[in-house]
């Protein structure tokens, strides 16, 4: 009989065999959720809908995908006129409802159909409005505030002179808002209308540009070129000083082109202007005579000392004209001895002149001329000239010295003299400080 085989000659006792708890390799894991071995449920989900009871206010409170239903319903207080009133849940809040009365709704800031909203669907909404006429432009009715309004457009205003026809009738500047007529005074060009503002030499007034082979400037006005400009100027009675003029007038000279244009003008008087010497060396401050003599202070035409202020000499005074051309006009200025009468901020000396009237030799405070100064050599007939800043070269040839006018000794030099000097052709004379 044969044996029976011993344990380790079992068939495949060699063979490695697998460790029971081992899982094979390509076992699918179980579900995430899936119970334990133990039976238990799964973990519940944290975005879950939490179920509360319905209420009005947008949201699903009981979870059943619908929101706000069930709402509303209860008696209200609905405006005069609606009936009984129930509350309705409208876009997430209760609105009190009456009973439809089948009234249409209008922009009044009244309940009108019972509906619980206001002014919301007044039929005359969206239609057009206003009228694309000067200013205006047309837009669409639009409730506001319990009123039709027009919305996007521009509506008539009061006419004002702007050049806009502003109450949109189809005319310009008419009417209370009409604009200033040519020459006569104005502030600014809106003033104008299609003209504009004109600053004459200090003196305002509406004006517009013109032809001079066409002049259709209105009645007291001009065409004239000024500067290679032609606007229409109005008209000034010509003066030779403020004596000619009337009230509120001053005689001014407006800068001329050549001897034709030369002469006083009466013209309006600049308000709050400084009066004669004024300091007017600052362009804010203007002189009631529009006349700022060198930049420096300010004066007016004369013909006679008479018709200066106390203290001032009708003098003859250089100015140039835009040709190019020197002439004398006559200023006042205020009157000197000497140099130390002229003490101003300006830095003038006392020079000597004839006064317009022609009766004599006076001084006068004026700038000092381009020239050496007193006690210095001077010849006239050198070349170039060899001048003096008080405008006088006197002595004998080859020995002339610069000097200067005088009234009494002490308006001179120390240790100089104020003698006479008679002038050629005439029966007057004038000092003049002589050196020792």
């Amino acid at each position: 009989m044969d044996a029976a085989p011993s344990p380790d000659t079992t068939p495949g006792a060699d063979a490695t065999t697998p460790a029971a708890d081992a899982a094979p390799a390509d076992a699918a894991a179980p579900p995430a959720d899936a119970g334990s071995a133990d039976g238990a449920p799964p973990a519940p989900d944290q975005g879950a809908c939490a179920a509360t009871p319905e209420t009005c206010n947008g949201l699903d409170d009981d979870c059943d995908g619908t929101a706000d239903e069930g709402t509303g319903g209860d008696a209200c207080d609905a405006p005069a006129g609606c009936g009984a009133g129930t509350f309705a849940c409208v876009d997430g809040a209760l609105v009190c409802r009456g009973a439809p009365n089948g009234a249409l709704d209008t922009c009044n800031g009244v309940d009108d159909d019972c509906d619980g909203a206001l002014d919301e669907a007044d039929p005359q909404a969206g239609n057009a409005c206003g009228r694309d006429v000067g200013a205006c432009s047309s837009g669409a009715l639009r409730c506001v505030a319990g009123t039709l309004t027009c919305v996007g457009g521009t509506s008539p205003v009061p006419e004002i002179c702007d050049r806009e026809d502003n109450d949109c009738d189809g005319r310009v500047d008419e009417g209370e808002g009409a604009c200033v007529d040519d020459g006569l005074p104005c502030e600014e060009d809106r003033q104008c209308g299609t003209a504009f503002c004109l600053n004459d030499y200090g003196t305002l007034y509406c004006s517009e540009a013109c032809d001079p082979a066409n002049d259709t400037c209105g009645v007291g006005l001009t065409c004239q070129t000024r500067q290679g400009e032609s606007y229409c100027f109005r008209t000034f009675a010509p003066c030779d000083s403020d004596a000619d003029c009337g009230a509120g007038e001053n005689c001014q000279l407006v800068p001329p082109e050549g001897p034709a244009d030369l002469g006083g003008r009466c013209r309006p008087g600049v308000p709050g202007g400084l009066p004669v010497g004024g300091d007017c060396r600052d362009p804010a401050n203007r002189c009631a005579s529009a006349l700022c003599l060198a930049g420096e202070r300010c004066t007016t035409l004369c013909q006679h000392t008479d018709e200066c202020p106390v203290g001032y000499r009708c003098a003859l005074t250089g100015i140039r004209l835009g040709n190019g051309d020197l002439v004398d006009i006559g200023f006042c200025l205020q009157g000197c001895g000497g140099d130390g009468d002229c003490d101003g901020p300006h830095g003038h000396v006392c020079q000597y002149g004839p006064l317009v009237e022609g009766t004599g030799i006076v001084g006068y405070c004026d700038p000092p001329a381009n020239g050496a100064p007193v006690g210095s050599p001077c010849d006239l007939q050198a070349n170039p000239p060899m001048r003096c800043d008080h405008r006088y070269c006197q002595g004998p040839e080859g020995d002339r010295y610069c000097t200067q006018g005088c009234a009494l000794d002490d308006d001179c030099p120390g240790g100089w003299s104020c003698v006479d000097n008679p002038v050629a052709g005439t029966d007057f004379s004038f000092g003049i400080c002589r050196r020792p």
